[in-house]
């Protein structure tokens, strides 16, 4: 099973035999045993070949984008993958997205940019962001968004202090219960 996954995906046909029968299907869903990462379950969706079906397709990444390689940028997929719409023998295990065109931090992937197989219909916006590549930070920068995350922190610490200090000041204004 482990085989025809990683080959098929979730957006390619296979054949799933029973009783001697070959149902063509696409595997829906995967559950993995979270130590072993042995498949424990798995769905199937038996498909009609005649008729176009939703399927979504991974998108991979390929090539060396010279705004990461030269600049030191970062490489943001904000997009992992596509929604598409297509007979059940046209859609593909994945699609490669090849970065190297990003080669400026203006530059940016689109959906509308990917070279689509024939057949298969894009149901995902065409304007939907894909790729791009992040300008690195500057010193003042990191040490301002250290500073955003120790500000919250040290927040918190002074509200749980002055609560507990409010509770110890509430106990002890409490009269003994001895004393009554």
């Amino acid at each position: 099973m482990n085989k025809a996954y990683e080959k098929a995906g979730e957006s390619s046909v296979v054949d799933l035999a029973l009783d001697g029968v070959a149902h063509p299907v696409l595997i829906q869903a995967l559950q993995r045993d979270p130590v072993t990462d042995f498949i424990t379950h798995a769905d199937f969706r038996r498909v009609d070949l005649t008729k176009k079906v939703e399927a979504a397709i991974h998108l991979e990444l390929v090539g060396i984008s010279a705004a990461v390689k030269d600049l030191g940028g970062t490489l943001v997929q904000s997009l992992e993958e596509i929604e598409v719409a297509a007979l059940p023998n046209a859609l593909v295990p994945e699609i490669e997205v090849d970065i190297s065109s990003l080669t400026t931090f203006d530059s940016v992937i689109r959906v509308g940019d990917l070279h689509i197989p024939e057949g298969i219909e894009v149901l995902s916006a065409i304007t939907q962001t894909v790729a791009l590549v992040q300008e690195p930070r500057s010193e003042a920068e990191m040490s301002a968004l250290n500073e955003e995350i120790e500000d919250p922190i040290a927040a918190l610490r002074a509200k749980e202090e002055a609560e507990a200090a409010q509770a110890e000041k509430a106990e002890a204004e409490k009269p003994n219960e001895k004393e009554k």
